[in-house]
């Protein structure tokens, strides 16, 4: 009986560990993008639908997912940029948020009051805003066009995990915040403009 229970405690130190040691990627179910938000040049949002993060008994974990922006910019010329992340059942304020390896700071706990009309309690969360802009990240993390976001669960009880709703980056730069013409795209519109050269002189 000892080595049975002696093999049950490996195994969920084992489901632990490999649950703590990879960060599991969760995929949006939607994403907007948005150019003329006011204050912001460019805005991506993600819908989890409601995903739930903490990948062990333990409910501790990591869970992952990448934003994208369509267009290169270097470091220097992003201005401002926050990251918003859509969380509830936040209970304790151990959920760390890693921005390309770098800590940036914890989930926002949820904010619970009893109702005494459905004797129950009500959670409610109003969101962890990351500013992401010059002198608070280090700016590294625009260099490749995406943006690596890990939370590393880690609530109070077993099977206690906490639902990721969404995520949004904002970004303002010092440049239009546009998608660059690609290459192929450009030697079409060259060879356009040379077709209808061709066929003005043929007709003169």
């Amino acid at each position: 009986m000892f080595k049975l229970a002696k093999i049950g405690m490996m195994c969920l130190c084992v489901l632990a560990l490999a649950g703590a040691a990879f960060a599991l990627p969760i995929t949006p179910t939607g994403i907007t993008t948005d150019y003329s938000n006011p204050g912001w040049d460019y805005v991506q949002t993600y819908d989890f639908g409601g995903q739930w993060a903490g990948t062990d008994f333990f409910g501790d974990g990591s869970v992952s997912w990448t934003h994208t922006h369509p267009f290169s910019v270097p470091p220097d010329v992003v201005t401002s940029a926050q990251l918003r992340i859509d969380a509830m059942y936040v209970d304790t304020d151990g959920n760390s948020v890693e921005i390309e390896g770098f800590t940036t700071r914890t989930l926002a706990q949820d904010n619970v009051s009893w109702s005494w009309s459905t004797w129950s309690w009500q959670h409610s969360n109003d969101g962890t805003i990351i500013d992401l802009g010059p002198g608070y990240v280090d700016q590294s993390v625009w260099a490749d066009g995406a943006l690596g976001v890990t939370i590393n669960v880690d609530e109070d009880w077993c099977w206690d995990d906490l639902r990721i709703d969404g995520s949004t980056l904002a970004m303002n730069t010092s440049t239009d915040a546009r998608p660059t013409p690609e290459p192929l795209t450009l030697s079409l519109f060259g060879l356009g403009l040379a077709g209808l050269g061709v066929v003005r002189r043929f007709k003169k």
